[in-house]
């Protein structure tokens, strides 16, 4: 029997050969493809852990603040309470550092009689205190707006309770001063004094009346009297 032979061209279409084609190479980028898949998904996991964090940062931020101001209120709190309990052991020494006044009363400036208004404020604790105040008044030919800085001291023992506690002031004044002869006069101007003060049935709030020698100094005569006022006084 005759061998079957085989012709190159038959041969060529039962073992075609790709000269470009390597073993491996669809593996290679399949692993590509891979890679590719696995950094975007690291990415995104980034991203979303990212994301967490801000929000737990702001969280954490939200809850900080939070607790500090419950500390705050309830160490203000436990002050109102404590000044509470002082001011109604001792009347004379107020919750709050800082009250203020207002007063009328009479003038009395080198013969001529008149009116006062004014207001002030007390700063202080315990027996000293600085206490602005600002007075107008007005007499039959004289006017003066009066801005004063006077220190106090109370004469009573804190803590004494006394229905009537006596107060002594002393200090310096700048005066808008006018007169039948002197119009938009700055002066200096001295301040002395003493008063009495009472509290009354609501806490912090007191009653006082008090008398002042004010003496303006003026180059060519020096302006000299007394004013008298009452007054209600309430704290901060």
């Amino acid at each position: 029997m005759d061998e079957v032979g085989f012709t190159p061209e038959f041969e060529d279409q039962i073992t075609p050969k790709d000269e470009d084609y390597e073993p491996g190479e669809e593996n290679e980028s399949e692993l590509d493809d891979e890679n590719e898949e696995g950094r975007l998904l690291k990415e995104d996991e980034s991203k979303t852990l990212t994301a967490k964090d801000r929000k737990l940062k702001q969280l954490k931020t939200v809850l900080i603040f939070t607790l500090s101001n419950i500390s705050f209120a309830q160490s203000y709190l436990s002050d109102l309470k404590l000044n509470e309990k002082n001011s109604k052991l001792n009347p004379l020494v107020p919750g709050s550092p800082v009250s203020l006044g207002v007063h009328l009363g009479v003038a009395s400036i080198e013969g001529e009689a008149g009116f006062n208004v004014g207001a002030l404020a007390e700063i202080g604790y315990g027996k000293f205190s600085f206490t602005p105040q600002m007075n107008y008044w007005k007499l039959k030919n004289t006017n003066n707006f009066e801005i004063a800085g006077l220190g106090r001291i109370k004469l009573a023992p804190p803590g004494a309770g006394s229905p009537i506690n006596p107060y002594l002031d002393g200090g310096l004044s700048i005066n808008f001063y006018n007169d039948a002869v002197q119009s938009n006069n700055t002066r200096l101007g001295i301040v002395l004094g003493g008063g009495v003060e009472s509290p009354m049935l609501s806490a912090g709030f007191s009653v006082y009346g008090d008398i002042k020698y004010k003496l303006i100094i003026i180059k060519e005569s020096n302006a000299s009297g007394v004013v008298v006022n009452v007054g209600v006084k309430f704290p901060m």
